[in-house]
């Protein structure tokens, strides 16, 4: 059995749809691209044509094959088959106790995406008692730890795998969940942890402006938020404003004063004052501009944006809406209809989408499920 020119066929399918690794795919992903189908379709072939014993030479060959084809059908959704050929796997191999850990590994990620948590869990722990790469494990038991709420051991097993921004990321939603709890003291506590962890954590300084706006402190908010944006980077700020303008502007916005709100947006508006031709903080500017109901200065910052980038849509948009609302009265009733049915349409589109894969979502995130990057978000400029 010649394998090998069928795995470079495979990884050059695999990289083509966003999937880099033949022998490692993302435990999160839904596929709708055929190659990946008829990635499936030649492995099973294979599979069935030559399926050797557990003493032919052929049965490391066999086996990769068997455990990249799980990870396919997992890739698809199709778990159930996914778990078949794990369980088959398993009952066939002996004494190859790093292949029993890769098997074990695989299969913690099938439960993991089938929600089957405990599972998953035992099964990773067979994996690194087996001597599966402790970093790997350490990676998913992260992802699995906070995937059931204790955020606390998904921060532990990120220092363990030495991943400070997921460790801060982890440690700031530890804190969200005292402060929901009534724990501000704690929940602070936990945060500035995070900003020690690593100091350009967007989640973490984001969490501090918000309390303090919470608490009616504009002042302290817009200077805690201007560090977030100055040490978070370029990389950071989209999870920021955005980030910000959701707890603002959100169905649960907490009240918050106006003077509080004020003293935020013209911190923010100063940041910026330097970076006329930054589209995003241009749009994010004119939103915060309409939370404080000027929108004669929302108009001026979605003009600049379009100016910037005519073809930005979410601009446009915003820009519509505005002076739909301003000439409401004198617009004919059909027109009105229709220009709030397409901003309606419009803003429902996914607006944002990680950069190295292209996976697009309705809201901001700072990992990647897919390719497993962190704070990869961007801002999705164009509709097609």
């Amino acid at each position: 059995m010649r394998f090998a020119s069928f795995f470079e066929w495979l990884q050059s399918v695999l990289s083509r749809i966003g999937l880099n690794d033949a022998r490692r795919l993302p435990a999160e992903r839904t596929a709708g691209d055929e190659d990946l189908f008829a990635a499936t379709r030649e492995l099973s072939r294979l599979l069935v044509e030559e399926t050797p014993s557990s003493s032919s030479s052929c049965f490391a060959d066999a086996a990769d094959i068997s455990i990249i084809l799980g990870n396919l059908f997992r890739a698809q959704g199709d778990l159930e088959r996914a778990v078949r050929l794990r369980e088959a796997l398993l009952a066939r191999v002996d004494a190859d106790a790093a292949l029993k850990a890769r098997i074990f590994f695989e299969l913690g990620c099938d439960y993991r995406k089938a929600g089957l948590l405990d599972r998953a869990l035992s099964a990773y722990k067979e994996a690194r008692k087996l001597g599966h790469p402790a970093l790997a494990v350490s990676e998913e038991l992260a992802h699995l730890f906070a995937d059931s709420g204790d955020f606390s051991a998904a921060a532990a097993e990120s220092a363990v795998i030495g991943n400070p921004r997921a460790e801060a990321y982890f440690l700031v939603k530890q804190a969200e969940d005292q402060a929901a709890a009534g724990n501000d003291d704690t929940a602070r506590k936990l945060i500035r942890r995070a900003i020690d962890v690593y100091p350009g954590s967007p989640e973490a300084w984001l969490a501090l402006a918000c309390m303090s706006l919470a608490a009616g402190n504009g002042v302290r908010a817009g200077e805690r938020f201007v560090s977030g944006l100055t040490k978070a980077g370029e990389q950071g700020r989209l999870i920021l404003l955005e980030g910000l303008h959701a707890f603002i502007a959100g169905p649960t916005a907490p009240a918050i004063p106006e003077t509080a709100l004020h003293d935020l947006f013209q911190a923010v508006a100063e940041f910026s004052s330097g970076r006329e031709a930054d589209l995003m903080f241009c749009y994010y500017n004119g939103l915060f501009m309409q939370r404080l109901k000027k929108a004669d200065e929302a108009e001026q910052w979605f003009t600049k944006a379009l100016v910037i980038e005519q073809d930005f849509w979410a601009a446009r948009l915003a820009l519509l809406a505005l002076v739909a609302e301003r000439d409401r009265e004198s617009l004919p009733p059909l027109l009105a209809q229709q220009i709030a049915f397409f901003t309606r349409k419009a803003a429902e589109s996914k607006r944002f989408f990680c950069k190295p894969c292209g996976m697009r979502r309705n809201s901001v995130f700072s990992f990647c499920p897919r390719c497993r990057a962190w704070h990869s978000v961007t801002f999705r400029l164009y509709l097609n």
